[in-house]
């Protein structure tokens, strides 16, 4: 019987789950983490690692619960308060799909959803971050996404769809649509095959998008300016509240975003919402 996905807090209980998926699955242990990772909301089980410590709570709790001093509850209603409020500056009232595809216009509506706790953005391929601020990269026709100090994520907008649900505005979603971006480096066969499945590449910025492979240059090679640098190849990006039905379900976190349009995706929350109303 497949494992029921719950979603864990703690590095062991990542371990514990990527067992129970490389046994079910008969998939290589590396490969495992990563899917029990992206089930507890991580990129990859690295990102997993470096987030978490045993015992650690995770971060979309710890402002919620430590320095906010919330429930979880109460936090939860906050940030679909903060959300609802947020889209209202776009969409106002009843239901609404609006469209922009200009990047100043994406950067612009993107803006003031960015912060910690302020939205949970979920990533073509499964897991996600909370995307602290965004801006135009560097990189021509690109953006990037601040995730922690050093690290940025960047893609090449083709277009951003706001969907507000007036039944439950606090389920209101964006969706960015990414256009193709190529691997920054030229990479063996088999390397560069390895990456265009994963459909992103982790690489160093040395500044103004110069690029170089991880390791690939010693410690006093290194510029005041290097960072960590994720390109998303394609794919969607979903942006979504703490507390709300996508977020709080382990299943969504798997990149089921990206197997359809924002409009199925619309209306698979809705359906959700609508028996959450009844029940």
């Amino acid at each position: 019987m497949p494992t029921k996905q719950v979603r864990p807090s703690t590095i062991e209980g990542i371990k514990r789950l990527a067992k129970r998926i490389a046994s079910e699955k008969a998939v290589k242990h590396t490969a495992a983490l990563d899917e029990a990772a992206r089930v507890a909301g991580y990129q990859t089980f690295l990102h997993a690692r470096r987030s978490l410590s045993p015992g650690k709570m995770p971060a979309f709790l710890q402002n919620a619960r430590t320095q906010s001093r919330m429930t979880t509850n109460d936090f939860q209603t906050h940030s679909r308060a903060l959300w609802v409020d947020t889209i209202n500056q776009f969409a106002p009232d009843g239901d609404a799909t609006l469209t922009w595809d200009n990047i100043d216009d994406i950067v612009r509506i993107l803006t003031p959803f960015m912060g910690s706790n302020k939205n949970h953005s979920h990533f073509p391929t499964g897991g996600g971050f909370d995307f602290l601020s965004v801006r135009k990269s560097p990189e021509r026709g690109c953006i990037e996404f601040r995730v922690f100090t050093g690290t940025a994520i960047i893609a090449k907008p083709h277009r951003l769809v706001l969907e507000r649900l007036a039944s439950d505005p606090a389920q209101s979603f964006l969706m960015l649509e990414l256009a193709e971006l190529p691997p920054s480096i030229d990479r063996d066969e088999e390397i560069d095959d390895r990456i265009r499945r994963r459909r992103q590449e982790e690489v160093l910025d040395l500044g103004g998008a110069d690029y170089v492979e991880h390791g690939s240059l010693d410690e006093d090679e290194m510029t005041a300016t290097a960072r960590n640098v994720v390109r998303l190849f394609n794919g969607q990006v979903m942006f979504v509240t703490k507390g709300s039905i996508w977020n709080g379900n382990s299943r969504f976190y798997n990149g089921i975003h990206d197997t359809g349009t924002h409009t199925e995706v619309r209306k698979l929350i809705q359906e959700i919402s609508d028996r959450l109303a009844a029940a």
